[in-house]
């Protein structure tokens, strides 16, 4: 793909564009997401990135148990309590967009990328773990929007067989470490210049 082609809806093409990730973060909460919207307009960044989750769409009911302070607890269950809805995510919308910022959120499944393409989201992230997610990357295919890629947990082959699926996208890719916060010796930013090459797509970290 020519790098070039990708453009995030509604800013400059020919600069570096900083993404604020807010995912979950807000626990569902109107008050704290528009907090957090405006903490990252404040900041500086261009972008704020949610995630539309839903908890079928991610993991199955009998997983099994995350350890936490509290206790263990089932994690089908801690999936299921960051489940918000499209009405919450057009409100956050609305949010990014009254601060001059563009909305960018990773569905995880077909019901969840269908109600974001339903609320006029102009882009869409995978997640690292969904890069083998074949119908999700049908679907987003079958959108022509501008799509970004996370390396996360994936292999080079993972990430070259996605950017295939999306022909017709335009797509850039994140290099991201799934290790939350990732150290910083781990991230090699040496791998930025060769990827873009190697992928044709823009890369970011």
């Amino acid at each position: 793909m020519d790098e070039a082609v990708f453009r995030f809806p509604g800013l400059a093409a020919d600069r570096v564009l900083t993404i604020a990730e807010i995912g979950t973060a807000h626990s569902g909460d109107p008050g704290k997401a528009r907090a957090l919207v405006e903490a990252a307009s404040r900041a500086g960044a261009d972008v704020v990135k949610f995630q539309h989750v839903y908890a079928d769409e991610i993991i199955h009911p009998r997983t099994g148990l995350v350890p936490l302070p509290g206790g263990p607890v089932p994690l089908y269950d801690r999936f299921r309590a960051l489940e918000t809805g499209p009405a919450f995510l057009a409100a956050c919308k609305a949010a990014a967009e009254e601060a001059g910022l563009a909305f960018l959120c990773t569905p995880f499944g077909l019901r969840s990328a269908r109600e974001l393409r339903e609320l006029g989201v102009r882009a869409m992230k995978v997640a690292s773990p969904e890069l083998n997610h074949a119908p999700l990357l049908a679907e987003l295919a079958s959108y022509g929007l501008p799509i970004v890629v996370s390396s996360g947990v994936s292999t080079l082959g993972d990430v070259e067989r996605a950017l295939a699926a999306l022909v017709g996208c335009p797509a850039a890719l994140l290099h991201c470490v799934t290790a939350y916060p990732a150290p910083p010796g781990d991230y090699n930013l040496a791998l930025l210049a060769p990827l873009a090459v190697l992928l044709g797509v823009p890369v970011g970290v």
